[in-house]
């Protein structure tokens, strides 16, 4: 039970945190657009980021200490492998869809139709919310590397 608890709430407070970052961001570019009025939601991202890594970061350096030498295979716990592998596929998920609209964004900035007043500022938080997504990626399949969880090749 410990392990599903930690995982658990390391899974909830990682989420909690990716939303704050992403609130974040797309508050900062509506400041930097010159939106004076978001103040309120840029403080509330802001809360929510730093309370989900606090309480990610307590956590999952419970979970680390947990965990046998890296390399070791087959040694990890299935909690383990199912964490870092369902934050994984999430976190390409996300950058798949953030990229799609941020493509399709662009593409309708250059393409000259139908931008709106805001068109720049909402494309820069698609892009913001991709970049932290591949961070969450690229830290979460470093550690599925790192414990030797990667499957066999077939030769």
């Amino acid at each position: 039970m410990l392990y599903f608890y930690l995982y658990s709430i390391s899974a909830v407070t990682l989420a909690a945190t990716y939303t704050g970052l992403v609130g974040l961001a797309v508050t900062l570019f509506s400041l930097a657009s010159g939106d004076g009025s978001v103040r309120r939601e840029m403080a509330a991202a802001l809360g929510v980021a730093v309370a989900g890594a606090v309480f990610w970061l307590i956590h999952w350096r419970q979970v680390i200490a947990l965990l046998p030498a890296p390399g070791i295979r087959g040694a990890l716990d299935p909690w383990h492998r199912f964490y870092l592998f369902s934050v994984s596929c999430l976190a390409v998920m996300a950058m798949l869809m953030t990229a799609s609209v941020g493509v399709a964004r662009l593409a309708t900035g250059v393409m000259g139709t139908g931008l709106a007043a805001n068109h720049w500022t909402t494309t820069g938080s698609w892009v913001a919310a991709f970049l932290i997504s591949a961070v969450v990626w690229a830290y979460h399949w470093r550690m599925l590397q790192r414990w030797g969880t990667r499957p066999p090749v077939a030769v």
